[in-house]
């Protein structure tokens, strides 16, 4: 798929608290169970995934996630926004995991870091203070004008 359109707003669907982390800067790469490559890069809204598994729960609940969520005032995990476009970033790269240097990558933070997947690094990082629930999709995916423009009401 071509990510060229006349409108061009692009998102993609990512899991908390890996979302959040994200757009409050605190991951500024990831690397998504899906093992794939994009070669777009720019401005990124970031959708959190409306099922937010047990397992990523309590790893969010652990000292280190914890402290992430008081550094910026926000709810507790439990309150964490799913189903939303919760954020922006701007895509700054896209490169293989394979020959990434391991031992300044924590991959319980940023996904896996294996063979045959991909690391995406992120800058410009923002959290909208209130999110914008829609459905999101597997992939990139464009954002729709009614969409954007709910967005761009609250934060722009």
């Amino acid at each position: 798929m071509s990510l060229k359109s006349n409108f061009g707003k692009v998102a993609v669907s990512i899991s908390q608290p890996w979302a959040s982390l994200i757009c409050l800067g605190y991951l500024s790469y990831g690397s998504f169970t899906l093992p794939w490559n994009t070669l777009y890069r720019g401005e990124l809204f970031i959708h959190s995934k409306t099922k937010f598994t047990k397992f990523n729960r309590e790893l969010a609940k652990k000292t280190t996630f914890c402290n992430s969520w008081m550094d910026q005032s926000l709810k507790s995990v439990d309150e964490l926004e799913t189903g939303s476009i919760i954020g922006r970033v701007t895509l700054l790269q896209c490169c293989p995991a394979e020959g990434a240097d391991a031992t300044s990558i924590d991959s319980s933070w940023g996904g896996n870091f294996t063979k045959d997947h991909w690391i995406w690094y992120f800058t410009e990082e923002i959290l909208f203070k209130e999110a914008v629930k829609i459905i999101g999709r597997l992939g990139l995916f464009y954002l729709s004008p009614k969409t954007f423009s709910q967005i761009s009401k609250n934060f722009f």
